[in-house]
């Protein structure tokens, strides 16, 4: 540095950074004195300009002085390098005999997740069950406890008496009530009271009867029943123009086979025996003769009945 003379001493402030190889800095600050005034102001009688040096009197400043150098400090510890975690010991492999036959394939055998498998990408569907059956619903027997009816019927009677002569059949019809009860699935018991009719044109007949009377069902599940019918009755034959009448009476019986159905018991009646029931009826009636040439009827008739069944 080069000062300029004729000034007053000037101060000098060097400041020198030095870096040390660990990375620590050091500043040194040299103070020389106080920082001077600048430059007098000029003399005018002597013709001198203001602030500036006179020539001869320039001298080399002196070199400043460096300050001393820092000394380096301790190189900062390397931090301890953290340690490895210990690796985990493999499980032990399975047992053969105690190893299971149809592993998971989600699970990994040693307690992690398996291998995810992708599902198909195309997946057959589910075959559909099969519905189960319906359990055969049992049907409650519908010729069942007491029961009361009617029976009507058309047919031809054939008749014979003593003094009259009976060339031609009777046409007509009558009807029988029917009162009794169902004792057994297949049997039953009762009573039954009714009369008939007929004519030939010239020729009237009337007759009636009460008798007993029974029905067997050879199926129960079906009901089909065939009926026999044992009593008493008697009646009379007119003729036009004649005063006199002619009679026959005595045993009356009866014979027939008939069929039933039960529209409404299903619906009207499902978890219980009986009900209403219509059907056709077909079978014989007839007095016999008590002797040889003796007065009898013989009635072939073909009827409906009807009935209802109250249940057990």
């Amino acid at each position: 540095m080069v000062g300029i003379a004729g000034t007053a001493p000037k101060t000098w402030t060097v400041r020198v950074l030095a870096l040390s190889l660990g990375g620590w800095a050091l500043a040194a600050v040299a103070p020389a004195g106080e920082c001077a005034a600048g430059p007098p102001p000029a003399d005018p009688e002597q013709g001198q300009e203001p602030g500036l040096p006179e020539g001869p009197n320039l001298e080399p400043a002196p070199d400043p002085e460096l300050g001393p150098e820092p000394e380096l400090g301790p190189e900062p510890e390397s931090a301890p390098k953290p340690e490895s975690a210990p690796e985990p010991e493999s499980a032990p492999e399975p047992d053969p005999e105690t190893r299971d036959p149809n592993p998971d394939p989600l699970d990994g055998g040693d307690g992690d997740l398996g291998a995810i498998i992708e599902p198909e990408q195309n997946p057959a569907p589910d075959p559909e069950p099969e519905p189960e059956p319906e359990p055969e619903q049992i049907r409650p027997p519908r010729v069942d406890g007491p029961y009361i009816g009617l029976l009507g019927f058309g047919g031809l009677s054939f008749a014979s008496v003593l003094n009259l002569d009976t060339p031609a059949p009777f046409g007509g019809g009558g009807a029988f009530i029917q009162a009794g009860d169902a004792v057994f699935p297949w049997m039953s018991i009762g009573i039954a009271a009714g009369g008939q009719f007929g004519t030939t044109g010239r020729q009237r007949m009337a007759s009636g009867g009460l008798m007993v009377e029974l029905g067997f069902l050879p199926v129960p599940r079906y009901p089909l029943s065939l009926r026999v019918g044992f009593g008493f009755g008697g009646g009379s034959i007119r003729d036009q123009g004649v005063a006199s009448r002619a009679g026959f009476g005595g045993a009356l019986f009866k014979a027939s086979a008939r069929y039933e159905w039960f529209p409404l018991a299903a619906a009207k009646r499902p978890d219980r025996g009986g009900g209403w029931a219509i059907g056709p009826e077909i079978g014989w009636l007839g007095s016999t003769p008590a002797a040889p040439d003796q007065p009898f009827t013989n009635t072939v008739l073909f009827g409906i009945s009807t009935t209802f069944y109250l249940g057990s």
